[in-house]
């Protein structure tokens, strides 16, 4: 098998850029993992916390949470998060819940590793994260996944569907037989459904029951993602940067997998975080504008 993203506001990175200097001078004197944090910078609006997900306090800015804290926001609320070492930042935003799973860092000789997992199990948050050592690591877990990420580079992630998906996509069960699957595929995918459009987008790719054909694979990915089924999107994501069925272009790729990854699909985080080596700033920032005018078609059956 081969993220819409919103532009994260200047004025969270900016409140960051002085924050993060601030990590120099942090003191790493052990060289067994040391605890990190989360100190809270901003709130707007009503958000709460818990350890363990029993008692929910309020949050305050200039709390310091550690690995295990659960943050809650409500409608119309927002918090900032200064990561320290670990980030340096994340925006979580409204009607979401995140988990610092784990927070903490190792000295490595002069240079610091860090291992950052977070869990995202509602909504949405804006990262931005620094250049990653080859010791270091930033995991972003979502109920599809966990995700590795890169550094130097800023994310949005997110779970929130497209209101014109249908809650429980009715999932097809084809038949075994290569032939009779393509058949069955082939026919629900002409009736407009978005799971059989993907999976007859595999068979082609693959050659199973058919001749591999890479042209009529990226057809029916595109018809898959355009009407929001996510892990075509992050597919035909990766059919761009390999340019497989289609001329190679990394700033739709990039597009493609921005899209899926705001639908929660951790193959397209890591796909971007990937695809950021091969292209310049201005390209993903090209790429962030195009993802977030992106609207899904309505899923037509039938």
């Amino acid at each position: 098998m081969r993220m819409k993203q919103l532009a994260i506001p200047r004025s969270f990175l900016a409140v960051f850029a002085a924050l993060a200097a601030l990590v120099a001078a942090s003191p790493l004197s052990a060289q067994t993992p040391q605890p990190g944090k989360g100190i809270i910078r901003k709130i707007t609006g009503g958000a709460t916390w818990s350890t363990g997900g029993d008692t929910w306090k309020p949050l305050k800015v200039g709390d310091e949470l550690r690995s295990g804290a659960v943050i809650k926001t409500e409608a119309e609320s927002s918090v900032d998060v200064f990561l320290d070492v670990n980030g340096p930042a994340m925006r979580v935003t409204p009607e979401s819940t995140v988990a610092l799973d784990t927070v903490d860092f190792t000295a490595v000789g002069d240079a610091v590793a860090i291992h950052t997992k977070l869990r995202l199990d509602r909504g949405r948050i804006l990262l931005s994260v620094r250049e990653l050592g080859p010791e270091s690591k930033f995991e972003i877990q979502t109920p599809k996944g966990v995700a590795s990420v890169r550094g130097g580079y800023d994310y949005s992630i997110s779970l929130k569907r497209d209101a014109n998906l249908p809650a429980e996509p009715p999932p097809p069960a084809p038949p075994a037989d290569k032939k009779e699957a393509f058949a069955f595929y082939t026919k629900n995918a002409k009736l407009g459904d978005p799971e059989s459009q993907f999976h007859l987008a595999e068979i082609y790719e693959l050659g199973r029951g058919v001749k591999s054909d890479y042209s009529k694979s990226f057809k029916w990915l595109k018809e898959s993602a355009v009407q929001g089924y996510a892990p075509a999107q992050t597919s035909l994501g990766m059919a761009y940067e390999l340019g497989e069925g289609v001329d190679r272009d990394y700033v739709e790729a990039y597009k493609w997998m921005q899209i899926a990854a705001n639908l929660g699909d951790t193959n397209a985080v890591v796909g971007m975080s990937d695809l950021t080596i091969a292209m310049e700033k201005n390209q993903i920032e090209e790429a962030k504008k195009r993802a977030a005018t992106f609207v899904a078609k309505p899923v037509k059956r039938g």
